[in-house]
């Protein structure tokens, strides 16, 4: 009936469920173990400050786990795409996100071509089936068909964006919440790949 009424049904019909992930520190927290994991990808000098200091504060502390990732998830998570005419921009998906996850300049080559998304797991990932690190791209597949993709995190939570449009945002989601997201005429494979330059 008014601006204001109108507003709050827009807000809930375009809403998105996400997760808020915490991590806690305390002084009794091997600062080592969680510096080897959360500084994956040549970043250990920058987290490792950051977990020391936490350990520091008396009784522990807590710190959302965004802090604690690369800037290109930094500076997405939990927004919305800008507008935008650029054709490539555009196409700015959830193969395009997990791709660039360590990325300091986007390759906008996997917003344009499958193809090369295909080529880049051939030559730099192999596949992983347990202990799953930060950065581990998840592929989401019904046969051979390769449907969606995001990053694993930690703790069964993954950084995604489900598909190019701007009223989907980048954000947290769980690897059953994400196969809810896309229903399929088969059965689900869930694949894990790592980047071979990120070790075991």
């Amino acid at each position: 009936t008014d601006d204001r009424e109108r507003t709050n049904l827009l807000r809930a019909l375009s809403a998105d469920q996400t997760w808020l992930v915490q991590l806690r520190v305390t002084a009794d927290s091997d600062i080592d173990a969680l510096t080897a994991y959360w500084g994956r990808g040549g970043r250990a000098q920058v987290v490792r400050p950051i977990l020391e200091s936490l350990s520091k504060v008396p009784g522990g502390a807590s710190l959302s786990v965004g802090a604690l990732l690369p800037p290109f998830v930094q500076t997405r998570l939990a927004t919305y795409p800008a507008p935008t005419l650029d054709p490539v921009e555009r196409q700015h998906d959830c193969h395009w996100t997990s791709m660039n996850f360590f990325s300091a300049v986007p390759d906008d080559r996997f917003s344009r071509n499958p193809d090369v998304l295909v080529e880049e797991l051939k030559t730099r990932y192999y596949p992983v089936f347990g202990n799953f690190q930060l950065g581990d791209v998840v592929m989401f597949m019904v046969g051979e068909r390769l449907f969606h993709s995001a990053v694993y995190i930690a703790d069964d939570i993954l950084f995604t964006k489900n598909g190019p449009i701007p009223s989907n945002p980048w954000m947290f989601v769980r690897v059953a919440d994400m196969m809810g997201y896309y229903p399929q005429p088969g059965a689900i494979r869930v694949v894990y790949y790592r980047r071979k330059d990120l070790g075991s």
